[in-house]
């Protein structure tokens, strides 16, 4: 498999961000309505998966995926009972104003941006960044 790639995940920042606006997301609430759902995509091949998932001080998030066969590119995390977004990218890169946690056998680092806010607008802003990298 290999690395993933700037170009990779602006490519998929732009999928998301259709993917937002198709589905009159306004909200992370909005998301309630997607759960459990999934969606493919051809190019770069993959799927938007959204679910909720167990989070900080006994609270829920939800988190949109992106998922490829290299693993997951971007995800979004969205936690509403905290007020804060995460934007979450994997890649032989590193982005400005995200702090690396992780990496994998081939030197993609994981790496994540804190908004401290759950406004859709903000995570939209994040996405439209990474978008023109």
């Amino acid at each position: 498999m290999p690395a993933i790639t700037k170009e990779e995940v602006s490519k998929i920042a732009k999928i998301v961000l259709k993917f937002l606006d198709d589905n009159k997301v306004k909200s992370a609430y909005d998301l309630g309505d997607l759960l459990a759902m999934t969606f493919d995509f051809a190019d770069p091949e993959g799927q938007i998966s959204i679910i909720t998932t167990p989070s900080n001080y006994d609270t829920e998030a939800y988190k949109v995926s992106y998922t490829t066969k290299e693993g997951i590119p971007l995800e979004i995390v969205m936690n509403s009972d905290l007020g804060y977004s995460q934007v979450i990218c994997k890649g032989k890169f590193m982005l400005p104003g995200y702090e690396p946690f992780a990496a994998d056998a081939l030197g993609n680092v994981v790496q994540a941006k804190k908004l401290n806010s759950v406004g859709i607008w903000q995570v939209k802003a994040e996405l439209e960044e990474l978008a023109e990298e």
